[in-house]
């Protein structure tokens, strides 16, 4: 209810607690608060490939898809993690 997770192959995923931006090829920014809203919007790369990641200096961290649109993954909750990176070797909290 309060989480979104992406999986990427088989070990691989980002769990999402805070809010999101979107913005698609036409650079139409949608910013989404709720995890069941940013959920809906993520259906538009599923099965897109992540052709870039970036983290900010505040602790964003930016996915690119193949289709050209963008993901940033905001560092709002400044109590909690905002989200969380997991894979084979390790993980960090953001």
């Amino acid at each position: 209810e309060n989480e979104v997770i992406l999986h990427f192959h088989p070990t691989a995923s980002i769990m999402i607690a805070s809010d999101v931006t979107l913005a698609n090829e036409n650079s139409d920014l949608h910013v989404l608060e709720l995890a069941k809203d940013v959920g809906v919007a993520l259906l538009s790369v599923l099965g897109k490939v992540v052709t870039r990641a970036t983290g900010s200096s505040s602790g964003d961290l930016a996915l690119t898809w193949s289709d050209g649109s963008v993901t940033r993954i905001l560092n709002s909750w400044k109590q909690f993690e905002s989200f969380t990176i997991t894979f084979p070797d390790g993980f960090i909290a953001i």
